[in-house]
């Protein structure tokens, strides 16, 4: 329930903020992109019956205000990482993750205990944040290239990757609607693409 969420707002925020600031995207990549959105809560969608606490109401039920601030925070980030200047290279992600650590020290020096990380889980942790600074980068290129409209839905799509991946990798069963959405995004794509 909270990936599609955040995924969903984190493309919905920067879609209407490049809408709002003169992206003018074709009717039929419009189209697509309609459907991408849709495509998203599809295919991150788990058991939303089951994931839902029906005492607290939808908004109240856990990590529901968790997942809607990360999707705003996600998606302020993709606009201001779009608006840097294109002459700064990838400099506004290396301030990115120095304002990151930072606040990480400040929040492992306030929490009580001590945390620690298992040696056999360092590869993981490098290879996690390679594949995220990797993926930074290649958004930051091609919001300063393309629509930010186009390119933040195009990016919020990773549930349908992750999704795919669980199946290869990890030969987790996918439900008819999962499959569906799958089949939403690559429509969705195909037709911002044609737009």
């Amino acid at each position: 329930v909270v990936a599609p969420i955040t995924a969903g707002v984190g493309a919905i925020v920067p879609a209407l903020f490049g809408l709002l600031s003169g992206d003018r995207p074709s009717a039929v990549a419009l189209v697509g992109v309609g459907i991408a959105l849709v495509a998203i809560f599809i295919v991150g969608r788990a058991h939303p019956a089951s994931a839902l606490d029906g005492t607290a109401g939808w908004l109240g039920s856990k990590g529901i205000p968790e997942a809607l601030a990360a999707g705003v925070g996600f998606g302020a980030f993709f606009i201001f990482l779009s608006n840097t200047a294109p002459d700064s290279g990838v400099w506004p992600l290396v301030g990115a993750r120095l304002a990151s650590l930072a606040l990480l020290w400040v929040l492992l020096a306030a929490l009580p205990g001590r945390t620690s990380v298992r040696a056999e889980t360092n590869w993981l942790i490098l290879g996690a944040g390679l594949l995220d600074i990797i993926a930074n980068a290649l958004f930051l290129y091609a919001a300063r290239d393309g629509l930010l409209t186009l390119v933040a839905v195009l990016s919020s799509l990773y549930p349908a990757a992750t999704v795919l991946l669980a199946r290869v990798v990890l030969r987790e069963r996918l439900s008819r609607s999962q499959l569906g959405g799958v089949a939403l995004a690559v429509l969705g794509i195909t037709l911002m693409a044609a737009g």
